[in-house]
């Protein structure tokens, strides 16, 4: 619920509403832990990364990100999210370790672009023999 700032916690049971969170700026996304214990929320309202005990129905955690949070991933072993940052950025906030969720750093397209020809590069010489410069 954006415009009122809230979400709402549902038993995957059952169906039924078991929390409903206030006090959230503009919660926009979620990413949810394996074992349903934890959610993230991208709180467009105030900049931050919310993390939510899904079984108490709390916020546990609020990260302040450089800009508005919008889309979200969770690495497959909980460890890291990416969090795409503005609606036209070039940068993801990378989040990492599983209790603390500091900000390692800002993934920007000009290195994915530059990792990329580096790798088609090795990849060419790997293939035609060359030798690394």
């Amino acid at each position: 619920h954006s415009v009122l700032g809230e979400v709402t916690l549902i038993d995957n049971r059952s169906l039924q509403i078991r929390h409903v969170l206030t006090g959230l700026g503009e919660p926009r996304y979620t990413a949810g832990t394996a074992d349903g214990r934890h959610a993230f929320v991208t709180d467009s309202g105030h900049t931050d990364l919310v993390t939510v005990d899904v079984l108490r129905g709390t916020v546990v955690g609020r990260l302040k990100l450089t800009q508005w949070p919008r889309h979200l991933s969770l690495s497959p072993d909980g460890r890291t999210l990416w969090v795409g940052l503005g609606t036209a950025s070039e940068e993801l906030a990378v989040v990492d370790d599983k209790y603390d969720r500091t900000v390692v750093g800002l993934l920007t397209e000009g290195h994915l672009l530059r990792r990329y020809a580096e790798e088609l590069e090795k990849a060419r010489r790997d293939l035609s023999g060359e030798a690394a410069p």
